[in-house]
């Protein structure tokens, strides 16, 4: 059964200083998600992915459960950002009572924590996830007002964090850039007068 939630939008430009491209995740009500792809590179991708995540629950003294691989299966067949309680109700939908509530998010912990998939800290109180595959490293801009998570990369934003780290001796692992304001719909309503909380 196709997932429903906010629909992926892609658009990519090339700058005079290098490549700038963003994917952006809309509040569209009711929108048909597209499902990872389906050629055989991507299915033998996700199929060695899974073996990594089985033999991680195992050295991790956690069993492999027809729960947890449910759950694997599911995140890695959306490419949208998605909340616990999001996938939870998408199993809900699709499997009835069978996955718990708590093994979602323990779950997710697992995923987490064995780097396969990445969670986002919105500012909200609620954090998102996506999974890695097929994903390259990317920022965000995430909207206060209505929750509209758009992935960025700026080759230029690349170089000078690690020119930044080069300059003090840090050997950067990881890094997470977040902006936090209000998309162009709700700026613009900020600025004709009216709330950018769809809740006002």
């Amino acid at each position: 059964m196709a997932a429903r939630g906010r629909l992926a939008l892609y658009d990519a430009q090339l700058g005079a200083e290098g490549v700038v491209w963003s994917r952006c995740w809309t509040g569209a009500s009711g929108a048909v998600l597209p499902t990872a792809p389906t050629d055989a590179g991507h299915l033998v991708k996700q199929t060695t992915i899974k073996k990594r995540f089985e033999q991680f629950l195992r050295e991790s003294s956690l069993k492999v459960t027809p729960q947890r691989r449910r759950i694997f299966d599911r995140v890695f067949s959306t490419h949208e950002h998605f909340s616990a309680e999001r996938l939870y109700a998408w199993l809900r939908e699709e499997e009835g009572p069978r996955v718990s509530r708590a093994t979602v998010y323990r779950t997710l912990d697992v995923l987490v924590k064995g780097a396969f998939i990445e969670s986002l800290d919105t500012g909200t109180g609620e954090l998102m996830y996506e999974h890695v595959l097929g994903h390259h490293h990317h920022d965000h801009m995430v909207c206060l007002a209505c929750g509209k998570i758009q992935e960025f990369r700026d080759e230029r934003i690349e170089e000078l964090q690690r020119l930044a780290a080069e300059k003090l001796g840090f050997r950067v692992v990881s890094h997470v850039h977040r902006l936090s304001g209000y998309c162009r719909t709700c700026g613009a309503r900020n600025r004709s007068g009216s709330s950018p909380d769809p809740g006002a």
